[in-house]
């Protein structure tokens, strides 16, 4: 009588070996796309504490805010502000003359300091000028609003935007440019 033995796995033990593999790489996808997410959005706050930082480091030396963003007309050259210009996005080579500019030129921001943050994916993602930071004067007296980018905004992060935008004198529950038309969805409430 012979005996041959079984050699190698079965189609249903491959099948089953595969199906657990695919769902292995599944959730690991997931959960690493959520993690990259995540550090981005942590990357901006930085970015923003960083920019609220620097205006008021500035404000408290001038007494006023850095001129420079929409509006401006005169490049920096080799001066430490912009002449004109104020608010909307904060970034070089987006107006003639930025914020960005002023706060460099000024020796509170490091040079290319918005380069290096993750882009906004929210608006115009194709766009060259996706920039992830804004800076506005808010409604309320001695203050600036610093707005940033969120891929992943949890109910925390809107609760603590909502909070910040009633601080700076905003209406969480009307309409806010830099929000609704441009993708902010954080942003920080600085005294001056």
């Amino acid at each position: 009588m012979k005996h041959t033995l079984k050699q190698g796995f079965t189609v249903v033990e491959l099948v089953v070996v595969i199906a657990v593999i695919a769902v292995l790489v599944t959730i690991v996808s997931v959960m690493y796309v959520t993690v990259q997410g995540q550090a981005r959005d942590t990357q901006l706050r930085d970015g923003a504490n960083k920019v609220a930082g620097a205006i008021q480091l500035f404000y408290s030396k001038y007494e006023r805010l850095p001129r420079g963003g929409s509006g401006s007309t005169v490049a920096i050259g080799t001066g430490t502000e912009c002449t004109d210009g104020a608010d909307e996005f904060f970034g070089k080579n987006v107006y003639t003359c930025t914020v960005e500019d002023t706060l460099v030129a000024s020796g509170y921001l490091r040079d290319g300091f918005s380069s290096k943050l993750p882009k906004n994916k929210l608006y115009n993602p194709t766009s060259t000028n996706n920039l992830s930071l804004m800076v506005y004067t808010p409604p309320a007296a001695r203050k600036v609003m610093v707005y940033y980018t969120m891929e992943d905004q949890t109910d925390e992060d809107k609760t603590r935007f909502d909070a910040e935008l009633t601080k700076c004198g905003y209406n969480p529950a009307g309409t806010i440019s830099p929000r609704d038309s441009w993708g902010m969805r954080g942003g920080i409430c600085a005294d001056l």
